[in-house]
């Protein structure tokens, strides 16, 4: 058999390459058998599991395939498979993108997109530390949430429509401007409750705050 007949092999049965551990324990091993000859690429472990997709999960343990085999033989890769790796430490999927985006691309992009709402809070949030400075502190502004939800008579996050108030004040207003937006990236894939939501939203506006204690 040869490295691209193994190759061949492998995706005849849509295996993409041997699961963290097991993929690490093998190159751990041919990496001392192959000593100074040439240094095998790292496994895609640990995060590079998370940012790699199939494809260049494949692509890599495919690489390894093709430098022990030019190496050592294909032999001595086939003898180390066959007596520790079972089939079950293989990862399999017969999707295969070179396009595709990773998990964790495609995490970030999810936060990413919270993030962004979140950050429309910032006009609302400068004028409302210029009229109460102790929202500099997200316990304050938390506070100041919740007791907007209890005049409201809001029982849980899921209401999509806020009921008309009668106190027409610019603090009003402006907390019914943060807390719609705290909706708004509530029904998100990745949306924050109040806790985070606040925290965050006072986290990002940081400068602000410090501009405002020079002030």
């Amino acid at each position: 058999m040869t490295a691209d007949e193994l190759i061949q092999s492998f995706r005849k049965r849509d295996i993409i390459c041997p699961y963290p551990i097991v993929w690490n324990k093998l190159v751990l091993h041919f990496d001392k058998k192959i000593g100074d000859k040439v240094k095998l690429p790292n496994p895609l472990v640990l995060s590079g599991w998370d940012v790699s997709n199939n494809y260049e999960k494949r692509k890599r343990f495919e690489e390894h395939i093709t430098i022990i085999s030019e190496t050592l033989g294909v032999k001595a890769l086939t003898r180390y498979l066959n007596r520790f790796v079972k089939d079950t430490d293989y990862y399999k999927s017969d999707y295969v993108d070179p396009e595709e985006i990773s998990d964790m691309v495609y995490e970030l992009s999810l936060w990413s997109e919270v993030d962004k709402v979140i950050s429309e809070t910032e006009p609302s949030l400068r004028r409302l530390i210029k009229m109460k400075p102790e929202l500099e502190d997200d316990d304050n502004l938390r506070r100041h949430l919740r007791e907007y939800e209890d005049d409201m008579g809001l029982s849980n996050y899921n209401e999509k429509k806020l009921r008309l108030v009668h106190d027409k004040s610019e603090f009003r207003k402006n907390i019914k401007e943060i807390y719609e937006i705290f909706l708004k990236q509530k029904e998100m894939l990745r949306g924050k409750d109040i806790h985070d939501f606040c925290s965050d939203v006072v986290y990002n506006l940081d400068p602000i705050i410090f501009e405002s204690k020079k002030n």
